[in-house]
């Protein structure tokens, strides 16, 4: 059972949803969305207005998990003859354990069928590599280094970035080192750190990113427990996250 593409969307003001953004430079818009849910709140369709090869649909099954997601001509509803004008589409299949045991994608005109039909036992996928706690070490394309505490310290997404994380005595992120590959050398060059400042008013949630020497990068707003807007200091050296 999926969610047609046909339900009424819900009254996103009423959930503090956003239905437009926009982002203007020099008196042009550089940026033009809007945005439809479903009656649950959750999102529908994103219309780009600038791009409409970059419009987005979603669907998903009676246990809100995503089973489709179109763009371009196929996210309104229509053909799509071109693949040079579809991003992607993909389609998601789950098992009684609420696995994801099946991804198809179609990125541009190059399409692969991520693992097939994957099989589960005891919670571990028969492909990945685990701890004897059955905390996940290797997933194929990414590798995990927990703390005593069980939480991940070092992510490395091969080959192309490693971040190494700090936390508090509450597991909150307060501190990340990016780390980036060279291939040549073979050496992991470490970036600059980024701090972590929470909010125990918001439960926890991040409001600022800031620089070692304590200058902001980013701020965030939110609003209903998700990030409405952010505010993003860009000249500086960390610009890039």
């Amino acid at each position: 059972m999926t969610s047609s593409s046909t339900d009424v969307p819900s009254p996103s003001m009423n959930r503090l949803q956003a239905t437009n953004f926009e982002v203007s430079k020099t008196g042009a818009n550089v940026i033009k969305k809007q945005f439809q849910y479903y009656v649950d709140g959750q999102l529908r369709y994103s219309q780009d207005q600038l791009a409409p090869k970059f419009d987005r649909s979603y669907s998903f099954d009676f246990m809100d998990r995503i089973v489709e997601a179109k763009t371009g001509a196929e996210a309104r509803g229509q053909t799509e003859e071109d693949g040079n004008n579809r991003p992607y589409r993909e389609s998601f299949g789950y098992d009684a354990f609420n696995h994801l045991n099946s991804r198809t994608t179609i990125s541009w005109t190059q399409g692969f069928a991520w693992g097939g039909v994957s099989t589960w036992t005891n919670n571990r996928h028969e492909l990945w590599n685990y701890d004897a706690d059955g905390k996940l070490l290797w997933n194929g394309e990414v590798s995990y280094v927990y703390d005593a505490a069980a939480r991940p310290l070092v992510v490395t997404a091969y080959p192309e970035d490693q971040t190494a994380s700090s936390f508090d005595g509450d597991s909150q992120v307060l501190k990340q080192i990016k780390s980036t590959y060279n291939e040549q050398t073979q050496v992991w060059t470490p970036g600059p750190a980024r701090y972590f400042i929470h909010s125990s008013v918001l439960n926890r949630a991040v409001v600022s990113e800031t620089h070692p020497e304590g200058q902001k990068l980013r701020t965030f707003v939110y609003a209903d427990g998700s990030v409405l807007a952010w505010q993003y200091k860009s000249s500086n050296q960390l610009s890039a996250w």
